[in-house]
């Protein structure tokens, strides 16, 4: 591999970990050390479990929704509600 190893700023931190947790790994940066290799993949690692917690949680709710409506309907519709 070649290139030069830069201590990235800001900017290009930011960009690496943007590309990384979207899995698009464009490659123009690349950690360079083996920690930083492990921190990366322990960051797309905790981005994926993020994502799939938000998306659990959105399932669950519209679930509940669902169930707590059709509770209320049944519940109209009982001779006991007179």
């Amino acid at each position: 591999m070649q290139g030069t190893v830069q201590t990235p700023d800001l900017a290009n931190a930011i960009n690496f970990s943007t590309v990384s947790i979207n899995s698009i790994s464009y490659g123009d940066l690349v950690a360079a050390s083996g920690a930083a290799r492990i921190l990366a993949s322990l960051e797309v690692i905790a981005g994926v479990v993020l994502l799939q917690v938000v998306f659990s949680e959105i399932a669950s709710y519209d679930s509940e929704t669902e169930q707590a409506l059709a509770g209320d309907d049944e519940d109209t519709d009982s001779p006991d509600c007179n």
